[in-house]
Protein backbone atom coordinates (compact mmCIF):
# COMPACT_ATOMS: atom_id res chain seq x y z
CA UNK A 1 0.00 0.00 0.00
CA UNK A 2 1.35 3.37 -0.96
CA UNK A 3 0.29 6.45 0.80
CA UNK A 4 1.28 9.80 -1.32
CA UNK A 5 0.00 13.64 -0.75
CA UNK A 6 1.48 17.06 -1.35
CA UNK A 7 4.15 17.62 1.35
CA UNK A 8 2.66 21.60 0.66
CA UNK A 9 -0.22 20.72 2.84
CA UNK A 10 1.63 19.90 5.84
CA UNK A 11 1.97 23.25 7.78
CA UNK A 12 5.16 22.80 9.17
CA UNK A 13 4.48 25.00 11.89
CA UNK A 14 1.14 23.36 13.29
CA UNK A 15 2.38 20.18 12.52
CA UNK A 16 4.90 19.70 15.75
CA UNK A 17 2.22 20.59 18.03
CA UNK A 18 -0.53 18.07 16.36
CA UNK A 19 2.92 15.49 16.93
CA UNK A 20 3.05 15.67 20.38
CA UNK A 21 -1.02 14.98 20.34
CA UNK A 22 -1.03 11.82 18.71
CA UNK A 23 2.62 10.64 20.56
CA UNK A 24 0.53 10.37 23.09
CA UNK A 25 -2.27 8.30 21.40
CA UNK A 26 1.15 6.33 19.81
CA UNK A 27 2.59 5.67 23.70
CA UNK A 28 -1.11 4.03 24.85
CA UNK A 29 -1.47 1.80 22.04
CA UNK A 30 2.20 0.33 22.73
CA UNK A 31 1.41 -0.19 26.39
CA UNK A 32 -2.01 -2.31 25.77
CA UNK A 33 -0.03 -4.16 23.07
CA UNK A 34 -0.64 -8.12 23.23
CA UNK A 35 -2.60 -7.46 26.36
CA UNK A 36 -5.86 -8.35 26.59
CA UNK A 37 -8.85 -6.24 25.45
CA UNK A 38 -9.00 -3.79 28.44
CA UNK A 39 -9.23 -0.77 26.44
CA UNK A 40 -11.42 0.27 23.68
CA UNK A 41 -7.80 0.66 21.66
CA UNK A 42 -7.54 -3.30 21.86
CA UNK A 43 -8.71 -4.06 18.73
CA UNK A 44 -5.19 -3.73 17.38
CA UNK A 45 -4.89 -6.60 19.63
CA UNK A 46 -7.23 -8.92 17.84
CA UNK A 47 -5.02 -9.35 14.58
CA UNK A 48 -2.53 -10.90 16.93
CA UNK A 49 -4.85 -13.04 18.71
CA UNK A 50 -4.08 -16.91 18.33
CA UNK A 51 -6.32 -18.31 20.53
CA UNK A 52 -9.26 -16.55 19.02
CA UNK A 53 -8.49 -17.23 15.58
CA UNK A 54 -7.80 -21.22 16.32
CA UNK A 55 -11.15 -21.08 18.08
CA UNK A 56 -13.18 -19.59 15.21
CA UNK A 57 -11.48 -22.29 12.77
CA UNK A 58 -12.96 -24.63 15.02
CA UNK A 59 -16.93 -23.51 14.99
CA UNK A 60 -16.32 -22.35 11.43
CA UNK A 61 -15.32 -26.32 10.23
CA UNK A 62 -18.94 -27.39 12.16
CA UNK A 63 -20.64 -25.29 9.23
CA UNK A 64 -18.56 -25.78 6.26
CA UNK A 65 -20.63 -28.02 4.36
CA UNK A 66 -23.76 -25.56 4.67
CA UNK A 67 -24.98 -23.82 1.46
CA UNK A 68 -26.62 -20.88 2.81
CA UNK A 69 -24.88 -18.06 5.52
CA UNK A 70 -28.02 -15.60 6.89
CA UNK A 71 -25.86 -12.70 8.66
CA UNK A 72 -28.63 -10.76 10.73
CA UNK A 73 -26.95 -7.53 12.10
CA UNK A 74 -26.70 -3.82 11.25
CA UNK A 75 -23.71 -1.03 11.38
CA UNK A 76 -20.67 -2.61 12.54
CA UNK A 77 -21.99 -6.16 12.75
CA UNK A 78 -21.77 -6.45 8.75
CA UNK A 79 -20.44 -3.47 7.01
CA UNK A 80 -16.40 -4.93 7.38
CA UNK A 81 -17.35 -8.27 6.22
CA UNK A 82 -19.43 -6.96 3.56
CA UNK A 83 -16.62 -4.78 2.55
CA UNK A 84 -14.08 -7.51 2.68
CA UNK A 85 -16.28 -10.07 0.87
CA UNK A 86 -17.06 -7.37 -2.47
CA UNK A 87 -13.65 -6.17 -2.63
CA UNK A 88 -12.17 -9.59 -2.49
CA UNK A 89 -14.48 -11.40 -4.20
CA UNK A 90 -16.27 -9.12 -5.86
CA UNK A 91 -20.02 -6.99 -5.70
CA UNK A 92 -21.03 -10.37 -7.33
CA UNK A 93 -19.64 -13.26 -5.14
CA UNK A 94 -22.44 -15.22 -4.86
CA UNK A 95 -22.72 -15.98 -8.57
CA UNK A 96 -18.93 -17.64 -8.01
CA UNK A 97 -19.36 -19.13 -4.76
CA UNK A 98 -20.27 -22.46 -3.71
CA UNK A 99 -21.73 -20.68 -0.11
CA UNK A 100 -24.04 -18.43 -0.34
CA UNK A 101 -24.25 -15.36 1.79
CA UNK A 102 -26.81 -12.63 2.36
CA UNK A 103 -27.21 -9.97 4.88
CA UNK A 104 -29.91 -9.09 7.13
CA UNK A 105 -29.22 -5.69 7.98
CA UNK A 106 -32.78 -3.70 7.54
CA UNK A 107 -36.31 -4.67 8.81
CA UNK A 108 -37.37 -3.79 5.37
CA UNK A 109 -39.48 -6.49 4.59
CA UNK A 110 -39.29 -7.48 0.98
CA UNK A 111 -35.96 -7.51 1.27
CA UNK A 112 -36.29 -10.17 4.05
CA UNK A 113 -38.46 -12.18 1.97
CA UNK A 114 -36.36 -11.87 -0.89
CA UNK A 115 -33.36 -13.20 1.45
CA UNK A 116 -35.63 -15.97 2.69
CA UNK A 117 -36.51 -17.23 -0.92
CA UNK A 118 -32.77 -16.69 -1.98
CA UNK A 119 -31.41 -18.99 0.66
CA UNK A 120 -31.38 -22.69 -0.32
CA UNK A 121 -30.24 -26.07 0.85
CA UNK A 122 -28.73 -26.08 4.55
CA UNK A 123 -29.42 -22.86 5.68
CA UNK A 124 -27.00 -21.17 8.72
CA UNK A 125 -28.10 -17.95 10.76
CA UNK A 126 -25.49 -16.13 12.75
CA UNK A 127 -26.91 -13.56 14.66
CA UNK A 128 -24.50 -10.65 15.17
CA UNK A 129 -25.23 -7.79 17.83
CA UNK A 130 -22.53 -7.06 20.22
CA UNK A 131 -25.32 -5.43 22.78
CA UNK A 132 -27.31 -8.23 22.25
CA UNK A 133 -30.45 -5.71 22.17
CA UNK A 134 -30.31 -4.19 18.66
CA UNK A 135 -33.91 -3.68 17.53
CA UNK A 136 -33.72 -4.33 13.76
CA UNK A 137 -31.22 -7.49 14.46
CA UNK A 138 -33.62 -9.34 17.15
CA UNK A 139 -36.71 -8.53 15.51
CA UNK A 140 -35.33 -10.27 12.01
CA UNK A 141 -34.23 -13.46 14.05
CA UNK A 142 -37.64 -13.34 15.57
CA UNK A 143 -38.80 -13.65 12.25
CA UNK A 144 -35.72 -15.79 10.72
CA UNK A 145 -36.06 -18.59 13.22
CA UNK A 146 -39.43 -19.44 12.36
CA UNK A 147 -37.95 -21.13 9.10
CA UNK A 148 -34.61 -21.71 9.97
CA UNK A 149 -33.15 -23.32 13.06
CA UNK A 150 -29.34 -23.63 12.57
CA UNK A 151 -28.01 -20.76 14.74
CA UNK A 152 -24.36 -19.26 15.23
CA UNK A 153 -24.51 -16.11 18.07
CA UNK A 154 -21.88 -13.94 17.93
CA UNK A 155 -22.15 -11.41 20.98
CA UNK A 156 -20.64 -9.28 23.87
CA UNK A 157 -20.34 -11.90 26.84
CA UNK A 158 -22.92 -11.52 29.04
CA UNK A 159 -25.68 -9.90 27.13
CA UNK A 160 -28.84 -11.03 27.06
CA UNK A 161 -28.50 -12.67 23.62
CA UNK A 162 -26.05 -14.18 25.40
CA UNK A 163 -27.80 -16.19 27.74
CA UNK A 164 -30.52 -16.76 25.96
CA UNK A 165 -27.58 -18.28 23.42
CA UNK A 166 -26.36 -20.58 26.17
CA UNK A 167 -30.26 -21.74 27.49
CA UNK A 168 -30.85 -22.71 24.05
CA UNK A 169 -27.38 -24.60 23.29
CA UNK A 170 -26.29 -22.73 20.82
CA UNK A 171 -23.05 -22.07 19.09
CA UNK A 172 -21.08 -18.93 20.92
CA UNK A 173 -18.65 -16.65 19.47
CA UNK A 174 -17.71 -13.84 21.66
CA UNK A 175 -17.35 -10.15 21.43
CA UNK A 176 -14.96 -8.45 23.50
CA UNK A 177 -16.13 -6.38 25.37
CA UNK A 178 -14.22 -3.25 24.87
CA UNK A 179 -14.32 -3.81 20.83
CA UNK A 180 -16.54 -1.61 19.57
CA UNK A 181 -18.68 -2.39 16.88
CA UNK A 182 -17.18 0.01 13.93
CA UNK A 183 -14.25 -1.38 14.92
CA UNK A 184 -14.54 -4.85 15.07
CA UNK A 185 -13.86 -5.92 11.75
CA UNK A 186 -10.96 -8.46 12.89
CA UNK A 187 -12.99 -10.07 15.15
CA UNK A 188 -15.80 -12.99 15.88
CA UNK A 189 -17.83 -10.50 13.76
CA UNK A 190 -16.70 -11.46 10.31
CA UNK A 191 -14.07 -13.65 10.79
CA UNK A 192 -16.76 -16.41 11.55
CA UNK A 193 -18.65 -15.72 7.96
CA UNK A 194 -15.79 -14.93 5.83
CA UNK A 195 -13.70 -18.42 6.96
CA UNK A 196 -17.39 -19.74 5.66
CA UNK A 197 -17.14 -18.28 2.24
CA UNK A 198 -13.47 -18.66 1.96
CA UNK A 199 -11.76 -15.56 2.70
CA UNK A 200 -8.08 -16.56 3.70
CA UNK A 201 -8.40 -14.48 7.32
CA UNK A 202 -5.09 -15.68 7.55
CA UNK A 203 -3.66 -13.42 5.29
CA UNK A 204 -6.07 -10.70 6.24
CA UNK A 205 -4.90 -10.38 9.49
CA UNK A 206 -1.28 -10.58 8.52
CA UNK A 207 -1.72 -7.61 6.08
CA UNK A 208 -3.59 -5.62 9.31
CA UNK A 209 -0.67 -6.64 11.91
CA UNK A 210 1.74 -5.24 9.17
CA UNK A 211 0.19 -1.56 9.26
CA UNK A 212 -0.68 -1.80 12.70
CA UNK A 213 3.33 -2.47 13.47
CA UNK A 214 3.89 0.25 11.20
CA UNK A 215 1.57 2.92 12.63
CA UNK A 216 2.42 2.59 15.90
CA UNK A 217 6.04 4.42 14.93
CA UNK A 218 6.39 8.33 14.33
CA UNK A 219 5.50 9.87 10.68
CA UNK A 220 3.56 6.36 10.28
CA UNK A 221 1.06 7.00 7.56
CA UNK A 222 -2.12 6.84 9.95
CA UNK A 223 -0.68 9.96 11.79
CA UNK A 224 0.72 11.85 8.28
CA UNK A 225 -3.24 11.15 6.37
CA UNK A 226 -4.65 12.04 9.97
CA UNK A 227 -2.98 15.24 10.20
CA UNK A 228 -3.99 16.35 6.55
CA UNK A 229 -7.55 15.74 7.48
CA UNK A 230 -7.01 17.70 10.16
CA UNK A 231 -5.38 20.42 9.47
CA UNK A 232 -7.46 21.08 5.83
CA UNK A 233 -9.99 22.33 7.76
CA UNK A 234 -12.53 20.97 5.55
CA UNK A 235 -16.15 20.26 6.18
CA UNK A 236 -16.97 16.98 3.99
CA UNK A 237 -14.12 14.14 3.09
CA UNK A 238 -14.61 12.63 -0.26
CA UNK A 239 -13.47 9.09 -1.15
CA UNK A 240 -13.25 8.37 -4.33
CA UNK A 241 -12.71 4.34 -4.82
CA UNK A 242 -11.42 3.55 -8.36
CA UNK A 243 -12.55 0.72 -8.50
CA UNK A 244 -16.62 -0.50 -8.36
CA UNK A 245 -15.72 -3.80 -5.67
CA UNK A 246 -14.38 -1.33 -3.60
CA UNK A 247 -17.49 0.80 -2.56
CA UNK A 248 -18.96 -1.46 0.31
CA UNK A 249 -15.21 -0.57 1.86
CA UNK A 250 -16.38 2.83 1.47
CA UNK A 251 -19.28 2.46 3.49
CA UNK A 252 -17.60 0.98 5.81
CA UNK A 253 -15.09 3.47 6.85
CA UNK A 254 -17.99 6.10 6.55
CA UNK A 255 -19.37 4.46 8.99
CA UNK A 256 -16.03 4.08 11.18
CA UNK A 257 -15.63 8.37 10.66
CA UNK A 258 -19.20 9.36 11.06
CA UNK A 259 -19.33 7.83 14.22
CA UNK A 260 -16.23 8.21 15.63
CA UNK A 261 -15.59 11.99 14.86
CA UNK A 262 -18.82 13.52 14.59
CA UNK A 263 -19.49 14.91 18.17
CA UNK A 264 -19.74 17.84 19.88
CA UNK A 265 -20.33 20.21 17.22
CA UNK A 266 -17.31 19.06 15.78
CA UNK A 267 -16.80 16.06 12.58
CA UNK A 268 -16.04 15.86 8.84
CA UNK A 269 -19.22 14.46 6.61
CA UNK A 270 -17.41 11.44 5.13
CA UNK A 271 -19.08 10.91 1.28
CA UNK A 272 -18.49 7.61 -1.29
CA UNK A 273 -17.48 8.71 -4.80
CA UNK A 274 -16.99 5.91 -6.99
CA UNK A 275 -14.68 6.21 -10.15
CA UNK A 276 -14.84 6.95 -13.20
CA UNK A 277 -18.77 6.46 -12.40
CA UNK A 278 -19.25 9.31 -10.32
CA UNK A 279 -16.90 11.94 -12.72
CA UNK A 280 -20.36 12.12 -14.54
CA UNK A 281 -22.50 13.42 -11.31
CA UNK A 282 -19.82 14.29 -8.40
CA UNK A 283 -17.14 16.32 -10.28
CA UNK A 284 -18.93 19.66 -11.50
CA UNK A 285 -20.06 20.27 -7.81
CA UNK A 286 -16.09 19.48 -7.02
CA UNK A 287 -14.29 21.58 -9.44
CA UNK A 288 -16.67 24.45 -9.30
CA UNK A 289 -19.28 24.17 -6.27
CA UNK A 290 -18.03 25.06 -2.87
CA UNK A 291 -14.76 24.74 -1.61
CA UNK A 292 -15.71 22.97 1.37
CA UNK A 293 -13.98 19.22 0.65
CA UNK A 294 -10.66 17.09 1.14
CA UNK A 295 -10.44 14.10 -1.50
CA UNK A 296 -8.93 10.82 -0.63
CA UNK A 297 -8.36 9.34 -4.30
CA UNK A 298 -8.42 5.33 -3.96
CA UNK A 299 -6.77 3.06 -6.60
CA UNK A 300 -5.15 -0.19 -7.55
CA UNK A 301 -1.65 -0.52 -9.18
CA UNK A 302 -3.00 -4.25 -11.07
CA UNK A 303 -6.89 -5.44 -11.37
CA UNK A 304 -7.72 -9.00 -11.02
CA UNK A 305 -8.36 -8.80 -14.85
CA UNK A 306 -8.56 -6.81 -18.04
CA UNK A 307 -9.70 -6.23 -21.89
CA UNK A 308 -8.00 -4.88 -24.64
CA UNK A 309 -10.13 -2.19 -26.58
CA UNK A 310 -10.52 -3.20 -29.94
CA UNK A 311 -10.60 -1.29 -32.55
CA UNK A 312 -14.31 -2.36 -34.03
CA UNK A 313 -15.16 1.75 -34.78
CA UNK A 314 -11.80 1.79 -36.58
CA UNK A 315 -11.59 5.69 -34.53
CA UNK A 316 -14.74 6.69 -35.89
CA UNK A 317 -16.51 7.08 -31.89
CA UNK A 318 -13.67 7.91 -29.41
CA UNK A 319 -9.97 8.03 -30.66
CA UNK A 320 -7.66 6.88 -28.94
CA UNK A 321 -8.53 4.41 -26.82
CA UNK A 322 -8.21 1.56 -29.61
CA UNK A 323 -5.55 -0.98 -28.59
CA UNK A 324 -5.59 0.44 -24.93
CA UNK A 325 -6.25 -1.55 -22.10
CA UNK A 326 -9.35 -0.75 -19.92
CA UNK A 327 -6.93 -0.58 -16.60
CA UNK A 328 -4.43 1.81 -18.83
CA UNK A 329 -7.60 4.21 -19.64
CA UNK A 330 -8.95 3.83 -15.85
CA UNK A 331 -5.36 5.21 -15.39
CA UNK A 332 -5.51 7.98 -17.52
CA UNK A 333 -8.85 8.95 -16.16
CA UNK A 334 -7.84 9.07 -12.81
CA UNK A 335 -4.48 10.75 -13.52
CA UNK A 336 -6.79 13.33 -15.56
CA UNK A 337 -8.79 13.91 -12.16
CA UNK A 338 -5.50 14.43 -9.98
CA UNK A 339 -4.00 17.20 -12.73
CA UNK A 340 -7.63 18.97 -12.83
CA UNK A 341 -7.24 19.04 -9.10
CA UNK A 342 -3.83 20.15 -9.16
CA UNK A 343 -4.76 23.20 -11.53
CA UNK A 344 -7.68 24.15 -9.77
CA UNK A 345 -5.52 23.76 -5.96
CA UNK A 346 -7.82 21.20 -4.83
CA UNK A 347 -6.33 19.39 -1.51
CA UNK A 348 -6.21 15.61 -1.78
CA UNK A 349 -4.17 12.42 -0.80
CA UNK A 350 -3.89 9.48 -3.04
CA UNK A 351 -4.00 5.62 -1.15
CA UNK A 352 -2.85 2.82 -4.11
CA UNK A 353 -3.38 -0.71 -2.84
CA UNK A 354 -1.08 -3.28 -5.02
CA UNK A 355 -4.01 -5.34 -5.65
CA UNK A 356 -7.74 -6.06 -3.99
CA UNK A 357 -6.46 -9.15 -1.89
CA UNK A 358 -6.63 -10.23 1.95
CA UNK A 359 -3.67 -9.32 2.81
CA UNK A 360 -3.99 -5.53 0.91
CA UNK A 361 -7.74 -5.06 2.29
CA UNK A 362 -6.65 -5.94 5.61
CA UNK A 363 -4.07 -3.35 5.70
CA UNK A 364 -5.90 -0.58 4.64
CA UNK A 365 -8.63 -1.28 6.82
CA UNK A 366 -6.09 -1.49 10.07
CA UNK A 367 -4.62 1.87 8.73
CA UNK A 368 -8.09 3.73 8.68
CA UNK A 369 -8.95 2.36 12.00
CA UNK A 370 -6.36 3.78 13.57
CA UNK A 371 -6.18 7.08 11.36
CA UNK A 372 -9.89 7.64 12.49
CA UNK A 373 -8.56 7.11 16.47
CA UNK A 374 -5.98 10.09 15.55
CA UNK A 375 -8.17 12.27 13.64
CA UNK A 376 -10.87 11.65 16.71
CA UNK A 377 -7.59 12.91 19.23
CA UNK A 378 -7.07 15.56 17.19
CA UNK A 379 -10.62 16.54 17.24
CA UNK A 380 -10.26 16.49 21.04
CA UNK A 381 -13.40 14.26 20.87
CA UNK A 382 -13.63 10.22 22.30
CA UNK A 383 -13.52 7.76 19.31
CA UNK A 384 -14.95 4.85 20.76
CA UNK A 385 -18.73 6.78 21.66
CA UNK A 386 -21.70 7.49 19.94
CA UNK A 387 -24.08 8.32 22.47
CA UNK A 388 -26.28 10.50 20.46
CA UNK A 389 -27.36 7.02 18.30
CA UNK A 390 -29.17 6.16 21.38
CA UNK A 391 -31.90 8.35 20.95
CA UNK A 392 -33.60 7.08 17.72
CA UNK A 393 -33.50 3.97 19.45
CA UNK A 394 -35.46 5.02 22.40
CA UNK A 395 -37.85 6.85 20.81
CA UNK A 396 -38.60 4.32 18.25
CA UNK A 397 -38.99 1.77 21.71
CA UNK A 398 -41.65 4.22 23.32
CA UNK A 399 -43.62 3.83 19.72
CA UNK A 400 -43.11 0.20 19.88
Amino acid sequence: MQFKFDHSLMKRGRVIGLKKRIEKEILNFKEILNKGYNDEKSFVNLVSDKDLLNNVYKIAHKYKNFNSIIVVGIGGSNLGTIAILEAIKGKYYNEFSKTKIYFADTTDPDNLNSIIKLAKGKVLLNIVTKSGTTTETIANFEALFKKFKNIVITTDKGSKLWFFAKEKNFDLLEIPHNIGGRYSVFSNVSLFPLILTGINVRKLLNGALVMRNKCLNSNNPAFVSASLVYLSNKKILDNWYFSNDLESLGKWYRQLMAESIGKNKKGITPIISIGSTDLHSMFQLNLDGPKDKFTCFLSLKKFNSDFIVSNFTENKLVEKINNKSLSKIMNAILNGVKITYMKNKLPYVEIILDKKDEYNIGKYMMFKMIEIVYLASLFNVNAFDQPRVEEYKEETRKLL
